[in-house]
């Protein structure tokens, strides 16, 4: 069976214009679609991009508020009297200083001191409390007790280590 002359011509035509169609939309809009996906994507990474700084900016203010309370420098005799007025407030007595070695953490140096004191359980605590909550940076790393040989019924021989930090 054979088509008209006519209905080939519409048949022609119609392919030519779906083919027209079809390299419009891959050679036209196909790259402006690409182009717009890109857009899109790039717009999405500013804003994760936006958000991170943030983040970053915050962090760096909350180590400036830090940064203040770190030991001003390698010299331990404020870090001693600190200790001592706070072991005279909760009636604690240190029977012995130690200073073993700093250590490079990072970009800060750790001081330590270790201390030999007696004391009872709840004096022990409101010392560790007054350490802990001074204005510089302090933390006691290691702690060990013994009930006390011959004394109190509430007596400890308490070993404490306490560490300041200081910018390098």
């Amino acid at each position: 069976m054979e088509l008209e002359p006519q209905k080939k011509l519409y048949l022609v035509g119609a392919a030519i214009w779906v083919g027209g169609l079809f390299l419009g939309w891959s050679f036209f809009l196909g790259g402006d679609l690409q182009q717009l996906s890109a857009a899109r994507t790039a717009k999405k990474e500013e804003a994760e991009k936006q958000v991170v700084l943030k983040n970053i900016a915050e962090l760096e203010n909350k180590a400036l508020a830090y940064r203040a309370r770190l030991a001003k420098s390698k010299e331990v005799s404020w870090f001693v009297e600190t200790l001592s007025r706070a072991s005279e407030k909760a009636g604690v007595r240190i029977d012995s200083i130690s200073s073993p070695a700093s250590q490079g953490v990072g970009r800060y140096e750790k001081i330590s001191l270790r201390l030999n004191a007696v004391c009872g359980y709840h004096e022990l605590g409101d010392f560790v409390g007054q350490i802990e909550s001074d204005e510089r940076l302090m933390k006691v790393s290691e702690m060990a007790l013994e009930k006390k040989k011959g004394g109190a019924a509430d007596g400890l021989d308490a070993t404490l280590v306490v560490s300041v930090f200081r910018a390098r």
